[in-house]
């Protein structure tokens, strides 16, 4: 009967180096999570932003339909160099016009506390005052993080971000 013959020194060092590409490919691979975790993470605080932004745009157009008497004509425009004066409604009864600073002074509060660099404006929209006596735009605006922007070096990428609604 033949026996096949080893040759065991001509073998020595394969399964090292068997062992070292392995650990090469698994380093790649983890490293590719890891840049995945981040654009995850990345992504979800960007969306986190956005869901605030839209929140607070419900926010201030169920606060003019509750005050349909201060919104009807457009009171609820503001200029957002010089804010209205401020009122306190929730233990003083207020009139319309009271009530809709009150309301504008809270939301704008909650708009700078709640996004980063936050800023809103309140337009109304004379051009459809004849078909809807109350249509608004409202826009939100906000600083991006070097992470959300598309390129953070280069000096002419816009820093924010706005998004509007319009309510009519």
């Amino acid at each position: 009967m033949c026996k096949p013959s080893l040759n065991l020194s001509r073998q020595r060092g394969m399964t090292l180096l068997e062992v070292l590409i392995a650990v090469v490919v698994l380093a790649i691979g983890l490293l590719g999570l890891g840049a995945l975790q981040s654009k995850g993470q990345q992504a979800n605080t960007a969306a986190q932003i956005r869901t605030h932004a839209t929140f607070l745009a419900t926010q201030i157009m169920d606060r003019m339909r509750i005050n349909r008497a201060g919104s009807g004509t457009g009171q609820y425009e503001f200029d957002p160099a010089a804010p209205p004066g401020v009122q306190d409604c929730f233990t003083n009864p207020c009139n319309t016009a009271q009530l809709r600073d009150y309301d504008l002074n809270g939301w704008l509060d909650q708009v700078a506390t709640t996004l980063p660099g936050g800023q809103a404006t309140v337009v109304y929209n004379t051009a459809s005052a004849t078909i809807n006596p109350s249509r608004y735009q409202i826009t939100i605006s906000w600083t991006l993080r070097d992470s959300e922007m598309d390129d953070p070096n280069d000096p002419n990428a816009d820093t924010t971000k706005s998004m509007t609604w319009v309510m009519t």
